[in-house]
């Protein structure tokens, strides 16, 4: 398998090389209790700063997910799993131009989350590396480039295909991956004129982009956009 230019820099992050054993465990509870939804909603100003939140939500899994899930996996997995949005607030603290870091970790909800405001996108790059315990050099790409009435974001479907190929056999079931719902959303600062990504739908200053992992993992699905407002 042909090496990815961003593996050392998902492979630095505890969380990505144990999230694999999670999902196997996981599937047993999504097939009798719905779906879980992973989401990635950007907010930009009219002067190009902004907010954004990643969050992970177990919905109807909830807290029953975690009570029995120890009897199943390693209970420092789910140490690990409950401390992420806390270990990913702390490897951006005073990282320049971020504000406002709240981490969430709510077993009872089943939400897991982190959320901050940023300056500008190079804040926001500089974060979005550091998060993943890496540092933005001119080798790595941004993946956020916001401009004067326009955002771009990077496709990183294929480094996500490249991870979950590389540890395919780990997981025994891949309907799993269907079970699992990654939303993409953006809240402009004035109506949205036009997308490039012809998945992505718009309502006024929002636009949406929705798929499984399924999907993501098994087409050439792409979750990058260039968007004009």
């Amino acid at each position: 398998m042909k090496s990815c230019p961003l593996d050392g820099f998902f492979y630095n992050m505890v969380f990505m090389k144990k999230c694999f054993g999670f999902l196997m465990v996981l599937f047993v509870f999504l097939s009798l209790s719905g779906c879980i939804d992973i989401v990635e909603e950007i907010k930009i100003n009219p002067n190009k700063s902004g907010s954004i939140r990643f969050s992970m939500d177990l919905g109807a899994l909830g807290s029953s997910f975690i009570s029995i899930a120890k009897d199943y996996i390693d209970l420092s997995m789910l140490d690990e799993i409950k401390k992420q949005p806390f270990i990913a607030a702390k490897l951006i603290d005073k990282t320049k131009g971020i504000t406002n870091i709240i981490p969430i970790s709510d077993n009872d909800k089943g939400l897991y989350a982190l959320s901050f405001d940023f300056d500008d996108d190079k804040a926001l790059n500089e974060a979005f590396y550091k998060m993943f315990n890496s540092n933005k050099n001119i080798f790595l790409p941004k993946v956020y480039k916001i401009s004067k009435r326009r955002i771009k974001v990077a496709n990183l479907a294929p480094v996500i295909r490249y991870f979950a190929n590389k540890y395919e056999k780990d997981i025994k079931d891949n309907k799993l991956f269907s079970l699992i719902s990654f939303k993409q959303i953006f809240v402009l600062p004035g109506a949205v004129k036009k997308v490039n990504n012809p998945k992505s739908t718009i309502d006024d200053y929002r636009v949406n982009l929705s798929c499984t992992i399924e999907e993501l993992l098994n087409s050439d699905f792409n979750i990058g956009n260039k968007i004009r407002y």
